[in-house]
């Protein structure tokens, strides 16, 4: 046998930085700490430079897996979503509760959560497999770690009109345009100071991650909302025409 094509085993200390798999990563540039969630409910923050453990807690959602999480305008304020169909709003530096956000029936998972600046204006909005928007408002103050908070906006058009399938990804496109991506791949962009729809885009089945390129997006010659799909492409959507462009 030819040694030239036998390549070479790497030995070398692993780091197990979770007992189970990590759900979900943010990286937190205002103190430059990675915070990573597990499928056991542990959040665990680190210092970006040197890997260093900073603080870590568990239970964050009970015996529930953390799904997703977001930041605040200010990165102070951790937000995540599980299983269990609740949002937690965490001062992740100790590890405290803030203020639970939940739908008043259902325990539908959440799939994805981004925080909105509008106006003056500044929303949580989640969405997952009860197949709606989730607006909360998040002008109220932090102060009760018993407060419990309902989505207070209803868009119409959401209900009659929304998806039908589970909703996977959501992507805002400053400053008044959101787009929500579903599980048999129908993608709906919306205005949200009205709250109807602006277009439908209907791409490959299961649109698991959208991401809009906000120097693009009011540009309509070109391409500012890339979407996944489970074939192995990418597509690249012109939103303001409903065109799509197709790349491997």
């Amino acid at each position: 046998q030819d040694n030239k094509n036998v390549r070479p085993t790497l030995h070398r200390d692993i780091t197990v930085t979770h007992k189970e798999p990590v759900t979900c990563c943010k990286y937190n540039s205002c103190f430059n700490y990675v915070i990573t969630c597990s499928e056991s409910s542990v959040i665990k923050i680190w210092d970006f430079e040197t890997g260093t453990p900073i603080f870590e807690y568990g239970d964050a959602h009970g015996d529930a897996a953390i799904t997703c999480m977001t930041f605040d305008n200010t990165e102070r304020r951790l937000i995540t979503g599980g299983r269990d169909g609740v949002l937690n709003i965490w001062n992740y530096n100790n590890g405290h509760c803030l203020r639970k956000l939940m739908k008043p029936k259902g325990n539908d998972e959440i799939c994805d959560v981004v925080y909105v600046e509008m106006n003056k204006n500044r929303y949580i909005i989640s969405a997952g497999w009860n197949k709606r928007i989730n607006i909360y408002s998040d002008s109220q103050t932090d102060s009760n770690i018993h407060h419990i908070q309902h989505p207070n906006i209803v868009w119409a058009d959401d209900v009659k009109n929304g998806h039908k399938e589970d909703i996977l990804s959501i992507a805002q496109c400053p400053p008044n345009l959101l787009a929500t991506a579903g599980y048999d791949g129908e993608i709906i962009v919306w205005n949200m100071v009205s709250g109807h729809i602006f277009c439908k885009l209907h791409g490959i089945s299961c649109v698991s991650k959208l991401l809009v390129m906000t120097e693009r997006a009011y540009n309509k010659d070109s391409a500012s909302l890339i979407s996944n799909g489970p074939d192995g492409h990418i597509l690249f959507w012109k939103v303001f025409d409903g065109g799509s462009l197709a790349a491997n």
